[in-house]
């Protein structure tokens, strides 16, 4: 796992605290609060994987993310390029780039 100053730690745990907040968004009746901030999670799970996948341009990639030279969509991206292809199918035969 990757943790270059910690970022991908940070993401999970700003996934964590992201989603008790949306889900009390969304109680309270604030549903397009508790759908922006759903929205951000998801972006931070492209961070959190990036951290994990080990792909020897991870870290590179990573770096690129901290300096905002690569937007959540480009890593994204990045990830149906190099990572999502070794997953193989997901729950519904589905490939992983068309699951997320």
């Amino acid at each position: 796992m990757i943790i270059r100053d910690g970022t991908a730690m940070l993401a999970h745990w700003f996934i964590l605290d992201t989603l008790l907040l949306a889900n009390q968004a969304n109680r309270d009746g604030m549903h397009a609060n508790a759908l922006a901030l759903t929205c951000q999670c998801v972006e931070a799970i492209g961070v959190v994987e990036l951290g994990m996948c080990g792909h020897p341009d991870a870290e590179a990639a990573l770096l690129k993310w901290e300096a905002d030279e690569l937007t959540a969509g480009k890593l994204r991206a990045w990830l149906q390029a190099h990572v999502w292809p070794r997953y193989g199918t997901g729950r519904w035969n589905e490939p992983w780039s068309t699951f997320m």
